[in-house]
């Protein structure tokens, strides 16, 4: 567990395959369940996705955090079709929970299903993906929300609207994690989009 909070990855995994498999027989069922997932997630922390996703078919159950890992996974295999059903069963849920109130759980859920409507770029999310912009309406409670509300509007050529989402997602940004100046990587793919979101508006004027 320390190497994990250590980020050490691979000194864990290999530690969980040389060492717990032997005391496996004296853990209980939820302990066995507990290295499972701690392997699976050194697994993708290792950008071993397809390794974790087995991982997850042998030993996964339908946690939150087991869903939660298998749609990052996904996300990163570009399974995009996969990844949206399981953001929108994990919202669903969350939001059941909460009686429909917004959470940060519901709030990171909800960037992570918008950044896969994006991703997918097909015709059969268009209208998922209008609705879940319209329920946003204006985000003002994390940076990242505004920025991949902003790609979605870069998606469906709405330069305009995407320039106003970025120009809050860096104003979010600069607040939530104390930057100062324009040149802190943190906002570099914002600042990147924003000049696409610019030279379109401007060729399109012309």
């Amino acid at each position: 567990y320390s190497q994990i909070q250590l980020s050490q990855w691979k000194a864990c995994l290999n530690f969980l395959d040389l060492k717990a498999n032997t005391a496996l027989d004296k853990c209980t069922s939820e302990e066995r369940a507990t290295l499972s997932y701690y392997r699976a997630y050194c697994l993708y922390r290792l950008n071993r996705e397809t390794e974790c996703l087995d991982e997850i078919t042998k030993n996964g159950d339908n946690s939150e955090k087991w869903q939660v890992l298998e749609a990052q996974c996904r996300y990163r295999l570009h399974q995009y079709s996969e990844t949206t059903g399981l953001y929108q069963k994990l919202l669903k849920d969350v939001k059941e929970v909460a009686n429909g109130e917004d959470s940060e759980a519901s709030l990171l859920l909800t960037v992570n299903l918008l950044a896969s409507y994006v991703s997918e770029d097909s015709n059969d999310e268009s209208a998922n993906l209008d609705k879940l912009m319209k329920d946003l309406g204006e985000p003002e409670d994390a940076y990242e929300l505004a920025y991949n509300l902003a790609c979605a509007y870069l998606l469906k050529e709405d330069y305009a609207k995407a320039e106003e989402m970025l120009t809050l997602a860096s104003t979010l940004c600069k607040s939530e994690l104390g930057v100062e100046t324009d040149s802190d990587p943190e906002l570099n793919w914002i600042n990147a989009q924003l000049g696409y979101a610019l030279t379109a508006l401007t060729l399109r004027e012309t």
